[in-house]
């Protein structure tokens, strides 16, 4: 085994033996756009707005690992299994039959109400024992300025990835980083039973579900987006070291007001991080920011 592997191995230490190898290969699959355990990012990017009160919560070190139920996309995380019965997957059903009904105390008949019962309940207990922090490998993309901090009236945080990872690694917070994967084109991806029982006829529904968190469609590509995923999560708020901070970003539209709020803050708790500015390009459709 590579010392790359080994290392991701180390990081997801506590897991299932057979779902760590399934996490490695799904790296493996699509290195070239994802980022493995040696090409994490020096820096990730979270952009925050002060309309929210809990933005002070943020630069305080909070980081929330939220529930994929809440994202602003109803295609993340969440495949649109196809459970139409064919000849093929009859097998397959049999299987899925004899697991859920006992794990869902559902009684199951092959049509596609009750096995969207099943998805149902799969997603909610997924989505309810997982976390994930999401941010990006972007500081300088007008489109995220104005989605996720208020219409560039906000700020992003810039952490050193390496101190938080130090962080959840000393929490023995099994924290696994990964690089979003983008669909290809306008394609899609087809989900349906076979996606769910392997070719020995096992169950698969923890892979296939974890493989989901870190799919997205093309169309989000832009976001270049990089998230820590948290399984058999106990709470979703930590509080991480400040040293993981190493500068704030301030939109090119905060107000005065809110830029001296979060000057004074920095010369208070955060020192040693700096501070930008972002104002628009001459001449063009992007930022440059300044050191204030």
């Amino acid at each position: 085994m590579s010392n790359k592997k080994e290392k991701l191995l180390s990081k997801i230490s506590g897991l299932d033996e057979d779902l760590c190898s399934y996490l490695i290969g799904k790296i493996d699959e699509v290195e070239e756009e994802r980022n493995t355990l040696d090409q994490v990012p020096d820096r990730v990017y979270k952009f925050r707005h002060f309309d929210n009160p809990k933005y002070i919560n943020s630069l305080n070190g909070e980081i929330y690992f939220a529930n994929p139920k809440s994202f602003n996309d109803p295609f993340d995380c969440n495949y649109n299994i196809d459970w139409s019965i064919t000849n093929k997957s009859k097998n397959h059903f049999d299987v899925i039959n004899k697991i859920f009904e006992k794990e869902f105390d559902l009684v199951i008949n092959e049509t596609e109400e009750s096995y969207k019962k099943i998805e149902s309940k799969l997603y909610n207990r997924h989505f309810n024992n997982t976390g994930i922090f999401c941010a990006t490998k972007t500081i300088n993309n007008i489109l995220q300025w104005s989605h996720y901090a208020n219409h560039h009236r906000g700020f992003a945080i810039e952490y050193n990835t390496k101190e938080l990872l130090n962080y959840f690694n000393k929490k023995r917070i099994n924290s696994i980083p990964v690089g979003v994967f983008y669909g290809v084109g306008n394609g899609h991806f087809q989900y349906g039973p076979l996606s769910l029982v392997d070719a020995n006829l096992t169950i698969q529904k923890d892979k296939f579900f974890i493989s989901s968190f870190f799919y997205k469609s093309d169309q989000w590509r832009y976001e270049k987006e990089y998230r820590f995923l948290l399984l058999n999560i106990k709470r979703r708020k930590y509080n991480v070291g400040l040293d993981a901070f190493s500068a704030i970003y301030l939109g090119c539209e905060i107000s005065s007001k809110n830029e001296i709020l979060i000057k004074n803050h920095c010369n208070k708790n955060l020192p040693h991080a700096k501070i930008y500015k972002a104002k628009r390009s001459k001449g063009y459709f992007t930022l440059d920011f300044e050191l204030i």
